[in-house]
């Protein structure tokens, strides 16, 4: 399920287009039976997204503010042991678990892209994550099949452009 707050209209659109082109190469690599694009679900309110949910890994915009208070927000909804997991590629958790009242269960897990075709995802904790989260998430994308680097030291991320001669 993915929530999309109701700001970035036409998101929805983008990313079933994004799933549609990704699906021949996920069927090519193998579907978990009963997988259909006709599962996806989309939620305009973040505590409808959130419930029931074990485990969330948001894909926000790379802004340091907005994580924050995104997962303050989804820390506020969830009771613990859930996990909020981040993607984020350069924001380092403990910057963006600075606000939640259970700091212990957020992990940042970055996929290397695209995504659907390399099986490799850094998992790194926070100043305040635990043990116990860091590897509850290595376990989890271990069996889905991923293959989880565990990052032990958060770095800033860094941006590269390289541009063609």
């Amino acid at each position: 399920m993915w929530w999309l707050p109701i700001q970035h209209q036409g998101t929805e659109d983008k990313l079933r287009h994004y799933v549609e082109a990704a699906w021949p190469a996920l069927t090519k690599i193998g579907l978990t039976p009963g997988a259909s694009t006709s599962r996806l679900r989309f939620e305009s309110d973040l505590k409808e997204a959130l419930a029931g949910a074990q485990m969330v890994q948001e894909n926000a915009p790379e802004r340091e503010p907005l994580k924050i208070k995104l997962f303050a927000d989804m820390d506020s909804i969830l009771p613990p042991p859930a996990i909020l997991v981040s993607s984020t590629s350069g924001i380092p958790m403990s910057h963006i678990q600075s606000e939640c009242k259970y700091p212990e269960r957020c992990v940042t897990a970055h996929p290397f892209n695209p995504p659907h075709l390399i099986p490799l995802v850094e998992v790194v904790g926070g100043a305040k994550t635990s043990a116990e989260t860091i590897e509850r998430a290595l376990r989890f994308y271990t069996a889905m099949g991923k293959r989880a680097l565990h990052i032990r030291k958060e770095i800033v991320g860094v941006s590269l452009q390289i541009s063609s001669p």
